[in-house]
């Protein structure tokens, strides 16, 4: 059967470039930084597409989960200086209520610090979850671990998420 390189990488990439835009924008922080890693990710999953072993989607799911971690960990060790964000530039979310919005704003910051506060495990686990919506079962083939430990480290994660968020401000997680 002929196989068309072009097409197939054209279709992989509508497939998942959503959930690598994503992971790499909840990562980063900042759109623009995010469209150039993001460039870089799919640039370097075309010239290495030679090396992929199967045209299975999950195969090319791990293989190009491994190019993510791999860009992305050369861009924190260029960039080990973090970032301030100035609360008062932050596009709100809300449409019509100031305040809402910037409560929105605010937890989604809030919850950013956290999960940066996360061991790295349950971090990724995290990420891969909700920001890039795979199942439990793709996010343990896509960092080599059992189901048991994704499900761990999410629990375990969503539980100091919860205990943090709800010491900080009760009023963003009510269970009513």
């Amino acid at each position: 059967m002929f196989w068309n390189k072009q097409n197939w990488f054209e279709r992989k990439y509508e497939q998942n470039f959503k959930w690598v835009y994503g992971y790499v924008f909840i990562r980063i922080g900042n759109h623009a930084q995010t469209e150039d890693l993001v460039s870089e990710i799919w640039e370097n999953a075309y010239k290495g597409l030679d090396s992929l072993k199967s045209h299975n989607n999950s195969v090319f799911c791990v293989w190009l989960f491994r190019i993510v971690r791999n860009v992305l960990a050369k861009y924190f060790s260029n960039n080990k200086k973090t970032e301030t964000i100035d609360l008062a530039k932050v596009e709100l979310i809300a449409d019509d209520d100031f305040e809402e919005g910037f409560d929105n704003s605010k937890l989604f910051f809030d919850v950013r610090g956290l999960m940066n506060s996360l061991p790295e495990a349950q971090k990724e686990t995290l990420y891969l979850r909700y920001i890039s919506e795979f199942s439990n079962k793709e996010i343990a083939a896509n960092l080599n671990v059992s189901e048991k430990t994704v499900s761990s480290n999410l629990a375990r994660a969503l539980a100091f998420l919860r205990d943090h968020l709800t010491k900080s401000n009760p009023n963003h997680l009510s269970y009513e």
